[in-house]
């Protein structure tokens, strides 16, 4: 099966969009061990409907999902990425935090992008 011009640019676009993320990710991820941030969560649980502050306790909560949000992780390559309450920039942060807690070198990030670039 041969795919259409518009759907192997949107291919290459998404893929490209996955490496950029996982760069910032891991750009980040540096940032949150130097910091000291793999240790514990600081973070922050929210509910996804209204955005009201709840606790761990209330993860089990009926008729509501409630997530962690992220801490703010200040970041000179990716400032925005790194404090920005958005949910994508919450869930880089998030990534970033599980590739700092796993301690994920340059290699390993290296495999992941070319991963990435080989799976349609």
């Amino acid at each position: 099966m041969k795919l259409g011009a518009d759907d192997q640019v949107r291919l290459l676009r998404d893929c490209c969009l996955d490496l950029i993320t996982l760069r910032a990710a891991y750009s980040i991820s540096l940032t949150a061990r130097s910091q000291g941030l793999t240790e514990h969560s600081t973070g922050r649980y929210v509910t996804n409907g209204c955005g009201s502050a709840l606790g761990p306790e209330h993860m089990s909560h009926s008729g509501t999902t409630p997530m962690l949000l992220a801490p703010m992780i200040v970041n000179v390559h990716y400032p925005k990425l790194g404090t920005s309450d958005e949910k994508c920039a919450q869930v880089i942060r998030s990534v970033a935090l599980k590739l700092a807690r796993l301690g994920v070198d340059q290699t390993e990030v290296a495999l992941m992008a070319a991963i990435l670039l080989m799976s349609p």
